[in-house]
């Protein structure tokens, strides 16, 4: 997992070219007056802008073909990740959504990401975002997704 801030962002480019594309759609971006939905981008990066639920609990997730940056616009949420090989109860892996999932447990280390800041979670990384220690509520976020 990387977890920065956007102030910062030219550190973790040089990785892939793919993930310097969405970097720098990351750095550039003025989100604000964007809807929601999918916008392409190049090197089979795209990008969901989502009004996501933030919960005090939530399953685990992870993919195979695809890495997470979850972005928050307006609000902070929190991201707890564990390595994936460590989360017990794996359901099956479904192809169409690019997702497995596996119930709550205890571990895993928790960020914090404020406005401007990022995590960026690879396949070896399980995660729950959009997770709260307060009220539940919906806040606006980036979702952008990177082919491995």
């Amino acid at each position: 997992m990387i977890w920065g801030n956007v102030k910062y962002i030219d550190h973790y480019k040089g990785i892939s070219h793919a993930l310097d594309v969405a970097l720098d759609y990351l750095a550039a971006g003025d989100f604000k007056e964007l809807e929601n939905g999918k916008l392409d981008l190049e090197a089979g990066v795209f990008v969901k802008l989502l009004d996501q639920g933030l919960k005090n609990s939530r399953d685990w997730e992870a993919h195979k073909k695809y890495i997470d940056i979850h972005f928050p616009l307006e609000e902070s949420e929190l991201v707890t990740v564990m390595e994936t090989a460590l989360v017990p109860g794996w359901g099956e892996y479904d192809e169409a959504k690019e997702r497995m999932k596996a119930p709550a447990c205890e571990g895993g280390s928790t960020v914090t990401l404020h406005p401007g800041d990022f995590a960026v979670t690879f396949p070896e990384d399980a995660h729950m975002a959009g997770l709260t220690s307060g009220e539940e509520k919906t806040i606006r976020k980036v979702l952008v997704k990177v082919p491995v």
